[in-house]
């Protein structure tokens, strides 16, 4: 699955500490109750064998951004060594939008909220590059296709000439070249699907025309759950506070460059201080929008609590 090595075990043992785990290998949650937003857990592993950062995140659906982020010490490209210790951030601050496909740009994730199911899939994506920038905004999923067929837009075709690797005008469903892979979902803005990937290096990166591209395993999860009619919603949040056991996280990720961000770390904090008085620790404020390490950070509490349950 996914062109890289995939360990039921292990992802299975991580479920224990995480989520249940489908056997897609997504992320799956079940939704925080009383305004609470924050699912997951952040944990470390010991490389069992020589593998790069991308590598490992693959194995737990984790997308190389993400594991770089999280990983800074770390080499991006070079194989990691045996026993090296790797810290796993799947730990996530739900979007404020929790109704059908939520993509967030600013983390390369796209979180599924199934119709009259209380829970949340969570699946790392690869996204339009500088010049090919996926779209914000609101759409719906108008169709599915298993082994869809690609007619080359003359856009790419002609980016293509220009680095002398000429694509096919047309790629066929059972053409083991299409680079839209087995499963396609058709969004209502022209050209824009989210569908599999001949490249599973590019997940967790900025690599596309500007359609989503995700895992074999994750694209057939989402083709087999989501049904046509699925509302879409394109955000870029690079900053999100929310609440856990009375304590306020906030999670701050690298911004894309061309994306104005309208939800600035105090912008959130205040949102979620409206219905809860908390005492705010500024200082871990500024080292989480120094680092950002895209991992959700405590950084207050519930002023109305006398004592705190465990984290």
């Amino acid at each position: 699955m996914k062109g890289m090595p995939r360990t039921i075990a292990r992802v299975c043992c991580l479920s224990l500490l995480w989520a249940s785990v489908h056997a897609a290998f997504a992320l799956s949650f079940p939704l925080p109750l009383n305004g609470e937003a924050v699912v997951g857990k952040v944990s470390t592993i010991n490389v069992k064998k020589p593998q790069t950062l991308a590598e490992v995140g693959a194995d737990f659906d984790i997308g190389y951004a993400e594991m770089l982020s999280a990983n800074k010490a770390l080499s991006s490209d070079r194989l990691l060594a045996k026993g090296t210790l790797v810290t796993l951030p799947a730990q996530f601050i739900l979007p404020p939008v929790r109704v059908g496909l939520v993509v967030n740009l600013a983390e390369l994730r796209v979180y599924y909220f199934p119709l009259n199911t209380p829970e949340v899939d969570i699946f790392p994506i690869a996204a339009g590059r500088i010049g090919w920038n996926t779209p914000l905004g609101t759409t719906e999923v108008v169709a599915k296709k298993a082994n869809p067929t690609w007619t080359v837009p003359p856009s790419i075709m002609a980016e293509s000439i220009a680095k002398g690797k000429r694509l096919k005008a047309f790629y066929a469903s059972d053409d083991p070249q299409n680079p839209l892979g087995h499963y396609a979902l058709y969004l209502g803005i022209e050209g824009l699907r989210m569908h599999g990937t001949l490249a599973p290096r590019s997940i967790g990166r900025r690599a596309s025309h500007g359609c989503m591209r995700l895992w074999d395993a994750d694209i057939e999860f989402l083709y087999d759950h989501v049904p046509v009619g699925t509302p879409v919603t394109l955000i870029h949040i690079e900053d999100k506070a929310g609440w856990q056991n009375h304590r306020l996280y906030l999670q701050a990720l690298s911004p894309f460059s061309e994306y104005h961000n309208a939800h600035s770390a105090n912008e959130q904090i205040a949102l979620a201080l409206k219905d809860h008085p908390a005492t705010i620790d500024w200082q871990k404020v500024a080292t989480v929008m120094r680092d950002q390490t895209g991992i959700p950070v405590a950084i207050g509490y519930d002023a109305t609590v006398n004592a705190l349950p465990e984290a």
